[in-house]
């Protein structure tokens, strides 16, 4: 397979350009000039269509829920059955056997159209829906012993799918099928003697193949590899009685965990195959008359078809919930829908793709994205990271041819890889992913430039408070702040920025860091001490390292000043990487503690004596506590009025605090004090 890609980043979905889902089989045409139109309830249209085919028709309904392709194998019809191409001039009844169709892209536009033809083998036609073409392919692909039944399943990984069929004794060919290639088939040789097959089909999950050996009296359960595509541990489905006998349709629940086989002649059955209890069969209906073919329809019942004598019914029955196991042989509802006059439902339903989802081949992890590029970046002066990130059980190896014959490094089998290219021209990168004996391409054209000249500035160091104009210079077709801002100049104080230009296709990065210096401490201390009624004086150092120091209020441009008075010092000091720093400092009075305690008091109001306190010099505070001759305090604080006491002597204690040398003291006095009035 071969994608290419013109762009920043390629994504490799799981459900893919070629992914398939449930709207497909919306309306079923079949049969003869038969149409059942389905919505999520069941069928809700009965209609008479342009086929005329007992066996293998093929139709495809696009997402919008319109009919857009249908075939008989012999005609090919599009959108309101109009009539594309007459594809073989053959009667309807023996011409083919089996038509299957495969979507080539995600419009839904261009597809595959396989067709059995009886006697030649497979046939490939390529339709174009938009342009009304069916062109029929030349040659045809006719091993020994002839096949009549097809399917196909979704590649686990790759964008393709697999168009699988059995031929008549013990050959598989798996055909991987991408939009735009075919390739030889994977033969896989399974030990058998199945003879004329009656139905072939998936799971839903396609990792299990299926079919009835109309002839052969039995069924027959497989292994599917998805990604290998190999076929193997045949398992038998045994008819339950010896009443069961000519298995036709086939057919998997929709959760995989049993399968339908109609024993389709004489007493008519449709039994049910437990995959997890491998033995376990239960009669899901008996019918009077004899069961054709069974189908899942969209609203996940599974339709039967009928015929009576050789006749092909215009008579529609249904399973209902066929997740569900057993039911006595009474799980029919019968003629859920009655076809037209003058059509009859045929032998076989419409062939529908069962499988159209990637998984199942045993892989761990999300499978996103398979090979691409992880960077944007265009530009000769830096690096292009490749990545092929392939999960367990997918691809094998892979190989990167860089279109750079001039340099010593121009392929590599690295799953991530980086590579530089020097010169301002268009690469054609490819990705070889290997898988089995498969490969698929993944194309990048890169075109590279040389980088335009881009700076931001130096980095740079700024004081604190400051700040710094960053301007993104021209030219430049667009930029990009990477923290979003949207103006190309900006003022910053601190932090690291990025900016991202884009000039002719090249984008350009640069950095820049603006840092602080670290703030000036100056260690002057927060408190210095002096007794400025003793002409003490008292060193204030701002410490050495700077250009300039200036002191307020002295105003000197000293290291360290001599001070004899007490209040606030500032220092100012520029230092070499032309910032500024300040200190501060207080010089504050600590004199030594002086008092005495008098021992009476008049407090008669004539302003001499009337207050009993302590008395000094530098007394920071002094605190009383006064108590009567039985000792009950009656008063507390730093002076005592005498207040509502009569006179005579009462009992004191006071606490006095002060300095002593600069050192805090409290001094505890006890005593006497006499009232006098």
């Amino acid at each position: 397979m071969r994608l290419s890609i013109v762009s920043l980043i390629f994504l490799f979905l799981s459900v893919s350009s070629m992914a398939q889902v449930d709207h497909t089989r919306k309306h079923w045409v079949f049969g003869k000039n038969a149409v059942l139109s389905f919505d999520n309830s069941g069928v809700s249209n009965v209609s008479s269509g342009p086929l005329n085919a007992y066996t293998g028709s093929a139709c495809y309904s696009n997402l919008d829920g319109d009919l857009i392709l249908s075939t008989n194998g012999n005609a090919v019809y599009g959108k309101n059955n109009e009539l594309i191409s007459v594809l073989f001039d053959k009667p309807p009844t023996i011409g083919h056997y089996d038509a299957l169709i495969i979507p080539k892209n995600e419009a839904e536009t261009q597809f595959y159209l396989f067709i059995i033809e009886i006697g030649v083998g497979l046939r490939t036609v390529d339709v174009d829906i938009e342009n009304k073409t069916a062109v029929l392919r030349p040659g045809s692909f006719n091993e020994t012993g002839h096949a009549s039944n097809m399917t196909a399943v979704k590649h686990c990984f790759s964008d393709a799918y697999w168009l699988i069929f059995p031929d008549n004794a013990s050959r598989f060919y798996s055909f991987l099928v991408k939009p735009n290639s075919i390739s030889e088939p994977v033969v896989s040789i399974v030990p058998s003697n199945r003879g004329n097959v009656g139905d072939f089909v998936s799971s839903h999950d396609g990792t299990l193949l299926a079919l009835s050996s109309y002839l052969g009296d039995w069924a027959e359960m497989y292994d599917f590899d998805k990604k290998c595509g190999t076929i193997s541990n045949p398992r038998i489905l045994r008819k339950a009685e010896d009443k069961n006998n000519k298995p036709h349709g086939i057919s998997f629940a929709p959760d995989d965990k049993s399968v339908y086989v109609a024993w389709s002649h004489a007493q008519s059955n449709l039994l049910q195959y437990d995959i997890e209890n491998w033995g376990s069969i239960a009669n899901a209906v008996n019918s009077s008359e004899n069961i054709n073919d069974i189908l899942l329809g969209i609203d996940g019942d599974l339709y039967l078809n009928v015929h009576e004598n050789g006749i092909p019914s215009r008579r529609i029955h249904v399973v209902r919930n066929p997740n569900g196991f057993g039911g006595g042989g009474t799980r029919a509802v019968e003629d859920i829908a009655t076809l037209p006059p003058l059509t009859d439902g045929a032998f076989e339903f419409p062939t529908f793709i069962s499988n159209t989802t990637g998984g199942g081949c045993g892989e761990t992890g999300d499978f996103s994205k398979t090979v691409f590029i992880d960077n944007k970046n265009r530009c000769t002066n830096k690096d292009v990271k490749f990545i092929a990130e392939y999960i367990d059980n997918t691809y094998d190896s892979i190989r990167w041819d860089f279109d750079d014959p001039g340099s010593d490094f121009n392929s590599s089998t690295e799953s991530n890889i980086n590579k530089r290219f020097d010169k301002d021209r268009i690469y054609n990168v490819e990705c070889y992913a290997f898988y089995c004996s498969f490969i698929d391409t993944f194309d990048f054209v890169l075109d590279m430039k040389h980088p335009p000249s881009f700076s931001l500035g130096n980095d740079t160091s700024l004081c604190s408070g400051a700040s710094v104009v960053l301007e993104i210079p021209l030219p430049y077709d667009s930029f990009i702040w990477a923290d979003g801002y949207l103006n190309a100049s900006r003022t910053e104080e601190l932090g690291v920025f990025e900016a991202r230009i884009s000039y002719n296709t090249c984008i350009v990065s640069d950095t820049i860091e603006v840092r602080q210096f670290p703030d000036i401490w100056i260690e002057l201390g927060e408190e210095y001490y002096i007794c400025d009624l003793e002409t003490e004086t008292t060193i204030l150092d701002a410490g050495k390292g700077f250009k300039k120091y200036k002191w307020t209020p002295t105003g000197d441009t000293t290291q360290w000043i001599i001070v004899s008075d007490v209040g606030e010092y500032i220092v100012v000091v520029d230092a070499f990487n032309g910032c500024q720093g300040e200190g501060r400092t207080v010089v504050k009075r600590r004199c030594d503690l002086e008092y005495h305690i008098p021992n009476a008091f008049t407090p008669n109001a004539d302003s001499r004596n009337d207050l009993f306190r302590v008395n000094g010099e530098n007394i920071e505070s002094a605190t009383l506590h006064i108590y009567n001759r039985w000792g009950e305090k009656i008063f507390e604080g730093t002076e005592w009025d005498g207040n509502n006491a009569q006179s005579g002597v009462y009992f004191y204690t006071v606490s006095i605090n002060g300095y002593t040398k600069k050192i805090p003291v409290t001094y505890t006095e006890k005593g006497t004090i006499h009232l006098l009035r």
